[in-house]
């Protein structure tokens, strides 16, 4: 399966998932960079809601207008969502991933997740 950062992906992380952590199969934004994707069986990725009125005034939360997604798959609904960048997993792409469903190619809005996985990995001084 060949995937691209920006790329949103349903998958299936329901096996990992306990707690507050966002599980059972959902749609997901692979974050990670182009080369890795090519190569590795593993991809990262930031999971996506629908509820983007939840906790929007946190920085890790990036909201994705639907007019900045274009749809791959015509089975999938694409609705204004937020990125949440403090939920990062790997992905295992054989495994995990049913299919890719959409992509954001937007360069803004690619750069602005960029920066709230930045703000979540504690890349800036500011947050820690």
């Amino acid at each position: 399966m060949k995937l691209n950062r920006g790329d949103i992906v349903i998958a299936n992380l329901e096996s990992v998932s306990k707690g507050s952590i966002q599980k059972y199969t959902r749609p997901y934004i692979i974050i990670s960079n182009n080369k890795a994707n090519q190569y590795s069986p593993v991809v990262t990725a930031v999971a996506m809601s629908t509820k983007t009125w939840k906790k929007k005034y946190l920085p890790t939360h990036c909201l994705i207008p639907a007019a900045k997604v274009k749809v791959t798959d015509t089975d999938f609904e694409v609705f204004d969502s937020m990125a949440l960048c403090e939920q990062i997993v790997s992905i295992d792409v054989n495994v995990q991933i049913e299919r890719v469903v959409a992509s954001i190619s937007d360069t803004e809005l690619l750069d602005k997740i960029t920066e709230c996985v930045k703000i979540q990995i504690g890349a800036y001084e500011k947050y820690n």
